[in-house]
């Protein structure tokens, strides 16, 4: 299996902060939570850089923030802002709330969101979804289903389908035909690692097309420093990835709820 870093090259990059956004930059000391930025606008912070929960954050007009905790809660702030973000957090979260109960309610708010599946439905009836949702593995790309897929950087992109009974010719190009290229897909496989010279590149509109099967994959990458599987749930979902997040929350929730389904198909 191939490693794409070389296509994968986008990382963060620390700046220095501007003297209107004056921004004290997190250090592994006390119980403070470390929150993640996911995105900034108006100011020099970059998506996956971590800022202390317990100290300032100074906003003024125009500018914005969206932060992931530790247990992947969204806090969104607009200037004008001079507060912590999140006072009263620790590491495990926000005055000690539990883990699966913030798994939950990210799952609950999934599913009554009318532009996320088009019908509300109960957090047990997400998480055990037979259906569409299902994913061995959430870091997997379903080539057959069009959207946002997110990708951690610097690891290999793995392409997936859902039936793996027969051989496959899987035709993939850029928008705008500027690079394409096309490969068997064997009987018996689920997984495909993509051609060695995929240009892969965030934001960037791919056509893949198996058999006749046609979609439109656009790629997400998440920050190298972002590791824990929280905040990547959070990530995703925030990115538009959703069906990859309910995946990675199904696999959380099964470690703190045995009697629900980990993220195996049916």
């Amino acid at each position: 299996m191939h490693r794409l870093t070389r296509f994968l090259s986008i990382r963060p990059v620390f700046g220095l902060l501007a003297a209107s956004a004056c921004l004290l930059l997190t250090t592994h000391t006390g119980h403070a939570e470390n929150l993640v930025v996911f995105k900034a606008s108006g100011l020099f912070l970059t998506p996956g850089q971590t800022v202390a929960g317990d100290q300032p954050l100074r906003l003024t007009q125009g500018q914005s923030v969206e932060l992931i905790g530790a247990n992947g809660r969204v806090i969104r702030l607009k200037g004008p802002h001079d507060k912590p973000p999140a006072p009263n957090a620790t590491d495990k979260g926000e005055k000690g709330e539990k883990l699966a109960e913030a798994l939950q309610s990210m799952v609950t708010a999934s599913a009554a969101d009318p532009n996320h599946m088009g019908v509300t439905r109960s957090t047990e009836a997400v998480l055990k979804d037979g259906g569409r949702n299902w994913l061995p593995d959430p870091w997997l790309i379903n080539v057959t289903r069009s959207g946002r897929h997110c990708q951690r950087e610097g690891e290999p992109v793995i392409f997936w389908r859902p039936d793996k009974n027969k051989e496959s010719e899987i035709r993939l190009a850029t928008l705008g035909n500027t690079w394409k290229a096309s490969t068997r897909w064997p009987a018996g496989a689920d997984k495909l690692a993509p051609p060695l010279n995929l240009p892969l590149k965030e934001e960037t509109v791919y056509q893949i097309t198996l058999d006749k099967t046609k979609s439109d994959l656009t790629l997400v990458l998440i920050p190298e420093p972002v590791t824990s599987a929280p905040i990547q749930a959070a990530w995703m979902k925030e990115s538009g990835c959703e069906v990859q997040s309910m995946a990675l929350v199904r696999d959380l929730t099964k470690k703190t709820d045995p009697s629900l389904p980990a993220t195996t198909a049916p």
